[in-house]
């Protein structure tokens, strides 16, 4: 049995977290990750990402169709379930997901030497009725088979050994992730850990900080310039993009720069944007 850190992948991938962004081309296989979220720049229609926030959803749940309202790839509502509508062909959530595990397995084959068939997966603590069948089925796509479904805070308390200490005690697990903020309250009864409490908020993750900045500059520019951001995808995807970067060095450093050439138009000529 492995347990994959992507810090065993650096020598292959180069980068400690694959982005759950997927890019699809007219011809040949998806990308994934960093050189999927690269395209955002040019091609933003092709780019699907946060597929998370929309698993299992039906079409009519409200955070789909905020989802599809607040992204430059087409996404079809009408059915039962939303397809993204990509040059290539229509595709499924579950296959969109699928395509990022199948990365994640490629990388772990490669780092074990060996096939890669069988896994336990950690899935949100507050995830929606259908959120689990979608994973699995997703699973499924990739070629692996899900022997178990673990919710994310006990997945939390077992990659620091808290199983290892043989103790009663309760847990407060907070999760912030790319799309969603979990709170979890656990118990631990030596190595078993029982959730009994949940609350989260699906629209406070890492993804809404950068929607956010990102409102706000666009909010500065228009009452300077009138010019609206919003209109031209590919100059949005790629202000999302720099917020997103902006963000991760505000992780360690007091101040960030954030530099974009040719980000609005003003008085007919294009302007960089340079903030800090």
């Amino acid at each position: 049995i492995y347990t994959l850190s992507l810090h065993d992948a650096l020598p292959i991938w180069g980068d400690c977290v694959i982005p759950s962004v997927v890019y699809y081309p007219d011809k040949g296989q998806p990308e994934i990750g960093r050189r999927a979220a690269s395209r955002q720049f040019t091609e933003p229609s092709r780019v699907i990402r946060s597929v998370k926030r929309v698993l299992g959803l039906p079409s009519s749940a409200p955070l789909v169709r905020r989802y599809a309202a607040a992204s430059p790839f087409k996404i079809e509502c009408s059915g039962e379930r939303p397809v993204f509508r990509m040059w290539s062909g229509d595709v499924a959530p579950e296959q969109v997901a699928a395509a990022i595990l199948a990365r994640v397995r490629d990388l772990a084959e490669a780092r074990f030497g060996g096939v890669v068939r069988r896994v336990v997966m950690a899935m949100s603590a507050a995830a929606p009725p259908g959120y689990r069948d979608a994973v699995i089925r997703a699973a499924r796509i990739a070629r692996l088979e899900v022997m178990d479904l673990i919710a994310e805070p006990i997945a939390g308390a077992l990659a620091l050994d808290l199983h290892r200490e043989c103790v009663n005690r309760r847990i407060i697990v907070c999760d912030f992730g790319g799309g969603t903020f979990d709170v979890s309250a656990v118990v631990q009864n030596d190595s078993r850990f029982t959730p009994v409490a949940i609350a989260g908020d699906s629209l406070l993750g890492g993804d809404d900080l950068d929607d956010a900045l990102a409102e706000e500059i666009a909010g500065k520019v228009f009452r300077r310039s009138r010019y609206d951001m919003h209109k031209d995808a590919v100059r949005w995807s790629e202000l999302v993009f720099r917020c997103e970067s902006a963000k991760r060095q505000l992780s360690s450093a007091r101040e960030a720069p954030l530099a974009m050439r040719g980000a609005y138009i003003e008085a007919g000529q294009p302007q960089d944007l340079r903030l800090t």
